[in-house]
């Protein structure tokens, strides 16, 4: 989705007065990697100050880019994390969760896993991850 396309939807969210929501979700495909993350997220702030953010991603992009972690710990209350054999990001968890915590202790971390994609060993990791740093797992088909 182009830049443009973003900001003609939030415009349309924000006008519209009928629809009310708490919480808005930015997902992909993985959404940190789109040239526009930080501006489409910051003008999405602008107009819904007070709306909890959500982000879904892997959390690949994170791993390297300080600046994009502390721009996701600063302007999203809800990180979603897609956690399975496929993406084989559960070692990039072990990294970047520590760093989401020590940048923000209130944000919530949830992981996600699909269970036929999920090695057992895999999970066991993700339960060390939860038990560690406080967070939500979910496990769905």
């Amino acid at each position: 989705m182009s830049s443009e396309q973003f900001k003609f939807i939030i415009d349309l969210l924000h006008n519209d007065k009928d629809i009310d929501f708490d919480k808005l979700h930015i997902n992909g495909g993985e959404p940190l990697i789109h040239h526009s993350f930080v501006e489409m997220s910051q003008y999405a702030k602008e107009l819904y100050p007070d709306k909890i953010f959500v982000l879904g991603t892997n959390a690949i992009p994170l791993d390297n880019n300080p600046e994009l972690l502390s721009f996701v710990c600063k302007n999203y209350q809800e990180i979603v994390i897609g956690c399975d054999d496929e993406h084989q990001n559960i070692d990039i968890l072990f990294r970047v969760i520590p760093r989401i915590r020590e940048l923000s202790k209130d944000i919530t971390i949830v992981i996600n896993s699909v269970i036929e994609y999920t090695s057992q060993s895999t999970f066991k990791k993700i339960e060390e991850l939860k038990d560690k740093y406080e967070i939500i797992t979910v496990c769905n088909h």
